[in-house]
């Protein structure tokens, strides 16, 4: 089971990855991308420490549950990101 909580928090670090990647191609302004990359980075590690622990899913490893929290909290980033490269919108 254990395999399993990793293999979502691979999935969910991948998605960070690709928000603060994608981030730096898509706002314009510098002051505005160093403030998403800040907010999004103390989202994640405030939800990653709460999920670790609280420990929410009973056998998960605590550093999992880091990761699935840290990464939760770019998978709306990544998404909104991931829309406006595929329209091909400019920087905003």
């Amino acid at each position: 089971m254990s395999l399993v909580y990793n293999a979502v928090a691979i999935l969910l670090l991948l998605a960070a990855a690709y928000a603060q990647v994608m981030a730096q191609f898509l706002v314009a302004n510098p002051g505005s991308l160093w403030g998403l990359r800040l907010l999004l980075l103390g989202l994640g590690i405030a939800i990653g420490w709460l999920g670790a622990s609280i420990g929410i899913l009973q056998g998960a490893p605590p550093g999992a549950l880091f990761f699935i929290g840290f990464g939760l909290v770019h998978v709306p980033a990544a998404c909104v990101l991931f829309l406006k490269a595929r329209r091909g919108e400019r920087r905003s």
